[in-house]
């Protein structure tokens, strides 16, 4: 398993073998930031709150409203402890946090949200 979002840039993207939201477990990453001086798409997802509401509007305009159930911090690497926390219909926003000295990351900001 791999977390790998170099090309990514200034968008969001969704994980391989993720379904599209509303069509099953949704999980989508981007940056919390692009340079020591831009902010990335995913810059304040450490400030999500429980109960917090995310929208998100599909192609055909209609908007897909999902609750935050957990924000969490986990080991870069921990893909078995996040796969504990989701259901087939959860939306899971990922980034990067703690940047180490190498270019890497200690941890990922994994929210999870439920649709409402």
């Amino acid at each position: 398993h791999s977390w790998r979002v170099e090309q990514l840039g200034n968008q969001a993207g969704l994980l391989e073998g993720s379904a599209l939201p509303g069509e099953g477990q949704t999980v989508i990453a981007a940056h919390n930031h692009l340079s020591s001086t831009e902010s990335g798409p995913f810059s304040l997802l450490n400030h999500l709150e429980a109960n917090e509401r995310l929208f998100i509007r599909k192609p055909d305009g209609n908007m897909l409203q999902y609750r935050v159930w957990q924000n969490l911090l986990v080991d870069a690497d921990a893909f078995d402890e996040v796969g504990s926390y989701v259901n087939e219909k959860s939306l899971v926003l990922i980034t990067c946090e703690n940047e180490t000295i190498d270019g890497g990351y200690q941890d990922r900001r994994i929210i999870i949200a439920d649709p409402v």
